[in-house]
């Protein structure tokens, strides 16, 4: 949009300040400022109002974002697999390969509230709670097919 139709992105930008009531005047001169800027500082301009700063990252960097998801799944399913590789025996597996997977889960939640810029150790734990529970409920139906299908 911002190649093809600079226009319409900065209407875009103006509807965006809209919300705030400001004169008309105003609005034109954000939107000439914007039109003068280099087109990176307008795009995260639309991204901050549009709350998508990844889609970003994805479009710039393609192979980044990808590379970033697919070591994400990598260790996702490989830690909880760890247990079964060194454990003596199948259910001493699988109460470590449990509690290793509660405390990773636990721990990127309340990671990821930190880093989506949330401020607080309670905001943390209910960020590491949440995680711990959706990941638990994930398991849950997991389990629940595999019952199903058998």
């Amino acid at each position: 949009m911002l190649r093809k139709e600079p226009q319409q992105a900065l209407e875009h930008v103006r509807s965006k300040f809209q919300v705030f009531r400001l004169p008309d005047p105003l609005l034109d001169a954000i939107a000439n400022h914007y039109s003068s800027v280099p087109e990176q500082q307008l795009l995260s301009c639309l991204l901050h109002f549009e709350g998508a700063d990844e889609i970003s990252m994805q479009q710039h960097h393609p192979y980044l974002s990808g590379f970033a998801i697919s070591s994400a799944y990598f260790f996702g399913g490989f830690i909880p697999l760890l247990p079964y590789i060194f454990a003596s025996t199948v259910q001493m597996a699988f109460y470590f390969s449990t509690a290793i997977t509660a405390i990773v889960l636990f721990a990127f939640g309340s990671i990821k509230t930190v880093i989506v810029g949330t401020e607080g150790p309670i905001k943390c734990l209910k960020g590491g709670f949440e995680m711990l529970m959706l990941g638990g409920v994930a398991a849950a139906a997991a389990v629940l097919c595999i019952w199903i299908l058998k």
